[in-house]
């Protein structure tokens, strides 16, 4: 899977920030890293105020200072329509709902596949996709 785009990374864990960054570097594509979900819509305002949208964000769920729930929630009410993709150790049926529910476009488990990981972002990120929230 190649991917061609910016991704903002909202990941509190060192591992999984370092894990995740080279899966999607690897595959082509421009990373930056938040550390909690407060970061992540600071990075998301400056890069829409000087016209360097990012393409997706893929958000752990569970952060300190800001959780991916409120991120993917503060997204949706300042109507940006950017995918926003959930990483979460809770595969529960009810957890994707909660997601989704929250303003997420899409669910990817931990602990991270790599092919799955590329397949969404590539789905995503393709301009002929519109995003639904």
């Amino acid at each position: 899977e190649r991917l061609s785009g910016r991704i903002l990374l909202a990941e509190d864990g060192p591992d999984n920030q370092r894990l995740i960054s080279i899966i999607l570097m690897k595959a082509g594509a421009q990373v930056d890293i938040a550390e909690n979900g407060q970061i992540a819509l600071r990075m998301l305002e400056r890069a829409n105020a000087v016209a360097t949208p990012y393409d997706i964000v893929i958000t752990d769920m569970q952060m300190p200072v800001m959780d991916g729930y409120t991120l993917a929630r503060s997204i949706r009410e300042r109507g940006w329509q950017l995918p926003v993709v959930v990483l979460t150790a809770n595969a529960m049926p009810e957890e994707r709902q909660r997601c989704i529910d929250a303003g997420c476009n899409d669910f990817n488990t931990k602990p991270i596949n790599k092919q799955s990981l590329l397949k969404i972002c590539r789905h995503w990120m393709s301009p002929s996709v519109p995003c639904k929230n």
